[in-house]
Order: structure tokens, then C-alpha cells, then sequence
């Protein structure tokens, strides 16, 4: 990019900021200049054009659920700080007691009111440390099963998941939700999975990278990407 094409750049998004009181257009959460990230509707590589019309003003957060791939770079702190806030929130010091049936708050995080039949239990028994095997229709909601005894366990979950596009929909989800979360698969490039496989090392070393509260972290079940995952790591 030339200073003038950067300069203009600047300008042009130092308008869609005001013009959106640096405020994310999604989550409605205000934004300083360096937390407040502009966004193409329609991208650059599909011809959308550096106009207002086109841009809109995110936060780190909301701007990585549009790029799942991206995610872990471009919202590294954000997600670090979400995982905090997620701890202090739900108010945990280790498991939640499967007798506790305290689930307003997570159920309320994940924009629900009450279980669907059947997810109760199998949330429990996820809780108590049991090992499982779920076979159920399509709509019986599934990912809350894992999802939440993710979120209200302390430490990391790793989800093994056969679609890599499932994989991204699920994190972009999760981002959107404030709730910390990545994955690795073949799609994303080596840095980006460099950089998200070393997050995940430090958080189970009890490191800083990302706070131990609740993160998932996804990975395919090709053998011939874990193989891969081996040497990056």
C-alpha cells in the first residue's frame, strides 16, 4: 500500500468509525480506535470497494466470527478477555456440580431459556466426568452437549470434528457469543495454525496465553492432517 493510497485509507476509516460512533454495528459494544476494526461487506477480492456503503465498524471480536480462519490473529486479546469476563461471570472455582442445576447463566450465555428434551442428562453426565455416546436426529441440538460442559468446566475442550465447515460456523458462533474458541484444519495457512496450536500448548501449561476458563478448541479427524498437527507442533 503507497502513503497516499494509506493515508486515504485512514481517512476513510476514520470516517466509518465516527459515522458508527465507534460503536460494532453487531454487538453494539463501543470501541477505542485500536480496538475498532472496519469491515468489507462484500470483500475486496469479490470486487467490493473502499466506500462507506460497503463498511461497517466491528469489534475485534465480532470482525474474527466473520473470519474464522483468521480468528486467533485477529483477536488474540479480545478472546483473552472474554475468557476472563466468562470466568467472573458464571462465578466457578472447578467443576459444577451435577446436583447444582444452576444453568440460568450459561443457557442465558448461549441465548436460551431451557433445555430441548434429552439435553439435560446428557449435560450432567458430560459435568460429572462420564464417558458418552449420543446418537440422536438431526435439531436434537447436539453442540449444546458439548458446548456447554466446555464452558462451565474449567481447562480446555478439544472437539474432533469431521467438517471442516461445520468447524468454522461453530467458532464463528462461539466468537459471536463472546465465548473463546479456535480450531485448526487444512484451510487455514501454517502461521495462523502455528499460532493457534501455541495458544492451545500454552493454556494447558497453565500459561497466559488464554486464561483456563472455558475454551474449545477444534480439530479434524483426517489422519493425514494430525500427522501434520505432529510436526507443526
Amino acid at each position: 500500500m503507497t502513503d497516499a493510497v494509506g493515508a486515504d485509507w485512514r481517512i476513510l476509516r476514520e470516517g466509518v468509525l465516527r459515522r458508527d460512533q465507534f460503536k460494532c454495528v453487531e454487538c453494539k459494544t463501543k470501541c477505542s480506535r485500536a480496538e475498532a476494526d472496519v469491515h468489507h461487506l462484500l470483500p475486496r477480492s469479490a470486487g467490493g470497494r473502499d466506500d462507506p456503503s460497503n463498511l461497517i465498524t466491528l469489534c475485534d471480536g465480532c470482525h474474527a466470527a466473520y473470519h474464522p480462519k483468521l480468528a486467533a490473529g485477529l483477536a488474540r486479546r479480545t478472546i483473552e478477555r472474554w475468557a476472563v469476563r466468562l470466568a467472573r461471570w458464571l462465578d466457578f472455582e472447578g467443576k459444577v456440580s451435577e446436583q447444582s442445576q444452576n444453568f440460568g447463566p450459561a443457557l442465558r450465555l448461549f441465548g436460551l431459556d431451557r433445555f430441548r428434551d434429552g439435553q439435560l442428562p446428557v449435560v450432567q453426565a458430560a459435568l460429572s466426568g462420564r464417558s458418552l455416546l449420543v446418537v440422536s436426529p438431526t435439531g436434537f441440538g447436539k453442540t449444546l452437549c458439548f458446548q456447554m460442559p466446555a464452558v462451565l468446566q474449567r481447562g480446555v475442550s478439544v472437539v474432533v470434528s469431521p467438517l471442516k465447515a461445520l468447524m468454522g460456523e461453530q467458532v464463528s458462533s462461539l466468537l459471536r457469543r463472546k465465548i473463546p474458541s479456535s480450531f485448526i484444519n487444512g484451510d487455514l495457512d501454517r502461521d495462523e495454525n502455528v499460532f493457534v496450536i501455541s495458544c492451545y500448548r500454552a493454556t494447558i501449561s497453565n500459561c497466559s496465553t488464554w486464561p483456563r476458563s472455558g475454551s474449545l478448541f477444534g480439530i479434524p479427524t483426517s489422519n493425514g492432517f494430525l500427522g501434520r498437527y505432529a510436526q507443526l507442533s
